[in-house]
């Protein structure tokens, strides 16, 4: 099966790969692949409508998890076993070289079927890809001709792993002399080097750049010509080029390097030259330039058929090298990808990054948007939320973080101790009356006494005389106490049950999923959330509880 390296916008010569890449990339043994937008991927739930499909693959995944909350193990694991067995191909960027990636893939190729397309692209390997050789072949118009800012526009993505901060919030453009001038240099040089020798390399871009006249009277100077590359092929591209240039576009290149570059004031100049050269120095030497400034014999494209290629360049032993090598590589895959004809099937695709802050930037919300349409899939996941906000960094990290993890429908949250995340988590997920009960209890106890006392006395006299005589005396006397006690007591029991708006899930919960392990039984918990999917084993809401088996195979 050849690749297909088809192209919207007059990006192809009769819609095949280019014959000298076709020649030195050998394309995976075919395999077949999943079609229909609703086929399961993975079983949820119990309830029948639970299942999550192809068409929300397509949607992105993030996932977030502490270190040991088996983010990996559980499901992520999951996912990458059920994209493999769907016939799925892609990348996977690399951040940990112990336990590598390549030896993780590695396992679920053999487990699948899939080892015939697994490849590794490494600095042992016999495999290498000339980044601009293949950009040139496959950014022609309709008429041959190159086209230029699409070029320009590569490279200077290769910057971006050094300041994504910057290019994530916006801030590179605030000082837009220094983001233009080094555009207009470099599309002036490829357009040079391509219309003289028929070619692009890095190492020639920076040598024109770095032999380019500081005065306009060297131009007109066959000595000054012998010692200057940058002369010598201006000259070559005026009278014998490899790939003749519009008369127009010559004119200015020309125009641009005598009466512009070389008047520059000189520390203005220097400064555009380092602040560009100094971008490519990983891709000057080394292995880097081995890998990626030499031959051809991998492309993005490959994917495209099946192949799952392994960017086993971790970043925790490259360093700054290994980040920028994976983002050009992704972004080309992401270009490539986006450049597909979906009028006919084409194979889902996806792009890996465990440890994700490592390899996020600006092209991907815009690749996100619209990778449902061609069919791709992306896979991130890292700790925390909070690693993106501190490699943003900035006045608004904030927000150009919630900004960015929008673009992902599915999020899945595993075991967490990091408040932003289990804060965010919680919002995302949203807020939902609730019932809360409430209960009182009492008791009262009461003792009285009284006592009183009453006496009263009475006299009196009477006499009566008569003839016969006589008479008589009577008194009396009375007197009484009266006393009580008395005893009381009570108890009383009452509830209540309120309704009230509250988070679904509590912050606070996130922090006692199972992360696995045997103490756990092997099973990882994890909160799956999709906007706008209603899942019938929660009673309608947008999200799940789900047990990842690190069993699975």
């Amino acid at each position: 099966m050849g690749l297909l390296f088809r192209r919207r916008g007059g990006l192809s010569a009769a819609g095949q790969e280019p014959p000298s890449l076709r020649r030195s990339v050998t394309p995976p043994p075919a395999i077949p692949f999943v079609r229909d937008l609703n086929t399961p991927l993975l079983k949820l739930g119990p309830s029948l409508g639970d299942d999550w499909q192809l068409r929300h693959a397509f949607e992105g995944v993030h996932v977030t998890g502490s270190t040991g909350s088996g983010k990996s193990s559980g499901s992520g694991r999951h996912l990458a076993l059920s994209y493999l067995r769907a016939g799925f191909g892609g990348i996977v960027l690399c951040a940990k070289s112990e336990p590598g990636e390549w030896d993780v893939w590695q396992e679920y190729a053999e487990q699948t079927g899939r080892s015939a397309q697994l490849i590794r692209f490494d600095d042992q390997g016999v495999y290498r890809f000339n980044f601009l050789e293949y950009a040139a072949l496959t950014n022609l118009d309709d008429k041959g001709r190159l086209i230029t800012m699409n070029l320009v526009e590569l490279i200077m993505k290769m910057s971006e792993a050094a300041s994504r901060g910057d290019e994530l919030q916006g801030r590179a453009a605030e000082q837009p002399f220094w983001k233009l001038a080094p555009r207009e240099l470099l599309s002036h040089a490829i357009d040079a080097l391509w219309a003289a020798w028929g070619r692009l390399k890095l190492d020639e871009i920076v040598q024109l750049i770095l032999t380019a006249p500081r005065k306009p009277e060297d131009f007109t100077s066959d000595k000054a010509r012998e010692s200057s590359f940058c002369l010598q092929t201006l000259h070559r591209a005026a009278y014998e080029p490899a790939n003749p240039i519009e008369p127009r576009d010559l004119f200015i290149v020309l125009q641009y390097f005598q009466h512009n570059f070389a008047t520059l004031d000189p520390e203005t100049r220097s400064n555009i030259v380092t602040t560009m050269t100094s971008q490519f120095t990983p891709f000057l030497k080394g292995v880097m330039r081995e890998l990626f400034c030499t031959e051809t014999t991998i492309v993005p494209e490959l994917t495209h058929e099946g192949a799952i290629i392994v960017l086993d360049l971790p970043v925790d032993r490259f360093r700054e090298a290994g980040m920028m090598a994976q983002h050009l590589f992704k972004y080309l895959w992401q270009v490539a990808t986006l450049r597909r004809d979906t009028r006919e099937a084409v194979r889902p695709c996806f792009c890996w990054a465990d440890e994700a802050q490592n390899f996020i930037t600006p092209f991907d919300m815009q690749f996100q948007a619209v990778a449902r349409s061609n069919r791709a899939c992306t896979v991130y996941l890292t700790q925390t939320v909070s690693n993106y906000i501190a490699m943003i960094g900035g006045g608004t990290p904030r927000e150009t973080t919630m900004a960015f993890l929008a673009n992902f429908v599915t999020k899945i949250f595993h075991r967490n101790d990091d408040h932003a995340t289990n804060e965010m988590a919680a919002e995302m997920i949203g807020r939902n009356l609730q019932l809360r009960a409430g209960s009182s209890r009492g008791f009262t106890a009461g003792e009285g006494r009284s006592r009183g006392d009453n006496q009263g006395w009475s006299s009196g006299s009477s006499s009566s005389y008569g003839n016969g005589g006589g008479g008589s005396i009577n008194s009396g006397f009375s007197g009484g106490t009266n006393s009580g006690v008395s005893f009381n007591s009570g108890f009383s029991v009452g509830s209540t049950l309120s309704e009230q708006m509250d988070f679904e899930i509590q912050p606070g919960a996130f922090g006692y999923l199972r992360s696995g392990g045997p103490e756990n039984g092997l099973c990882v918990e994890g909160v799956w959330f999709q906007a706008g999917r209603r899942f019938r084993a929660n009673r309608g809401r947008n999200f799940l509880s789900v047990a990842f088996d690190q069993r699975v195979r």
